[in-house]
């Protein structure tokens, strides 16, 4: 990718950009080419597939698209950015379960807020009821990751506890839990329900031809 006109040229060369310097000799301005001045790789900037590409697309997209944009917030180093989608895509995946944010008190028409954690465990209610073989454990560890990345940014830590920031490798990790999470869910059982299909057409084959 270029931000500069580049074509091809002749003989599968590049057509580069030309730049203006000032020549030493006559102390006049004149054009030469782009490469004759610069490294050639400074013609060309560089982007990452985004997460249509590298992310199961399976996964929902709006909560792929947050998965892709915290990747390129740790990335660059962004490291609040980086947690907030990541928070953000946990909040997406409970809204793509319907998982309600309030509910009626004590059987009255009060309505009050349902907490987070508590809506986390109606999300693990959700899924292991759709999906029994999932692991479990995983929801307690989004739980953590949300404590580990939102209670420091709300400044909800004790007075006499000093914080440190994530590292990259600690977020990489974080990360790594929730899209194990996300793969145990909407790609491994369409992974098995696809295998059981393709097993149970090739049986019918098989039977066919001993017929």
């Amino acid at each position: 990718m270029s931000k500069h006109n580049v074509s091809e040229g002749y003989n599968e060369g590049l057509n580069l950009p030309w730049v203006k310097i000032t020549d030493p000799a006559t102390n006049k301005e004149k054009d030469i080419e782009w490469d004759k001045v610069y490294p050639i790789d400074e013609v060309f900037f560089y982007h990452h597939p985004n997460s249509s590409f590298v992310i199961d697309s399976r996964i929902p997209n709006k909560i792929r698209d947050l998965l892709d944009e915290a990747s390129t917030c740790h990335k660059m180093s962004l490291l609040t950015g980086a947690s907030a989608c990541l928070r953000k895509a946990i909040f997406e995946l409970l809204a793509y379960f319907n998982i309600p944010k309030t509910h009626k008190k004590n059987n009255t028409e009060e309505v009050e807020r349902i907490d987070y954690f508590d809506r986390l465990d109606l999300l693990k209610e959700e899924v292991v009821k759709k999906f029994p073989s999932i692991d479990a454990s995983l929801f307690a560890d989004i739980k953590k990751i949300y404590s580990l990345t939102s209670e420091p940014l709300h400044e909800k830590l004790s007075h006499e506890l000093e914080w440190k920031a994530l590292t990259g490798d600690q977020f990489k990790f974080l990360a790594g839990v929730l899209h194990d999470l996300l793969l145990q869910v909407f790609v491994e059982p369409a992974e098995r329900e696809s295998r059981r299909t393709t097993l149970g057409e090739l049986a019918k084959k098989i039977k066919g031809l001993g017929a």
